[in-house]
């Protein structure tokens, strides 16, 4: 974020103009709280830098961007992983090369689990595949919820650090 739109973020907030631009950071300084756990619900990473930034600032309040962060991010890895459990017996019946796949997650998931779903968040783009594929693997659903919500809260400190570090940088 350039100082300019700091500067124009800033008034905006401060009078109550809508933005005028439609991207991240003027829409979540905007609307604010809503727009942020609907934005990590649905994939995250910007909305949660852009909430970083302007908690920095100021403009959002530290405890409730990251626990609002937390619950949306938290609730889409939920049910992506949930849908996969829904569905993981319709792949089989479409191809015999499907039923090779559920083996090899498991597989995969017996070697590698808690790397795989503590770090699954920051494989950028994969944050909905790899809860939905987790899912159609059969994962226990309390396992998976416990060690999301570890991974999801190392992703959502991390990413608000390297968002406070950024506007440090930038001012």
């Amino acid at each position: 974020m350039t100082d300019e739109l700091v500067v124009m973020l800033d008034h905006a907030i401060r009078v109550g103009i809508p933005p005028s631009t439609m991207n991240p950071e003027s829409i979540l300084a905007f609307y604010g709280y809503g727009v942020l756990f609907v934005g990590t619900l649905l994939e995250g990473e910007t909305f949660l830098l852009s909430a970083a930034v302007l908690a920095y600032l100021g403009h959002l309040e530290w405890p409730t961007a990251v626990a609002t962060a937390f619950a949306g991010a938290y609730l889409g890895d939920q049910v992506c992983f949930h849908l996969g459990r829904a569905g993981r017996r319709l792949p089989v019946t479409l191809s015999p090369r499907w039923r090779r796949r559920p083996s090899s997650a498991h597989r995969l998931l017996d070697r590698h689990q808690i790397k795989i779903l503590l770090g699954y968040r920051f494989l950028y783009g994969l944050r909905s595949a790899i809860p939905f594929a987790i899912g159609a693997a059969g994962f226990r659903s309390l396992q998976f919820a416990f060690l999301s919500a570890i991974g999801t809260g190392i992703w959502v400190g991390t990413t608000c650090l390297a968002g406070a570090f950024l506007t440090e940088i930038w001012r």
